[in-house]
């Protein structure tokens, strides 16, 4: 899933990178519902405020909130 191929991006310290990914995966997820989904999205979102400083990290954010 894209959402742990970000979160092992981000491990490895290529923080551009894990966004990018995380941004394809809230794409690809846009209009379906599922677990997996939900799972994806509350990891991504638990580990973006690590991540604070960066535009692209906010912009995830706003995404992942209005989807709730």
């Amino acid at each position: 899933m894209l959402a742990d191929l970000g979160h092992v991006q981000l491990k490895c310290g290529d923080t551009e990178t894990a966004l990018a990914t995380w941004a394809e995966f809230l794409d690809c997820a846009e209009g379906v519902s599922s677990v997996r989904i939900t799972d994806g999205l509350t990891n991504v979102s638990a580990r973006l405020p690590r991540i604070a400083h960066s535009r692209a990290a906010a912009e995830l954010a706003e995404r992942i909130a209005t989807r709730a």
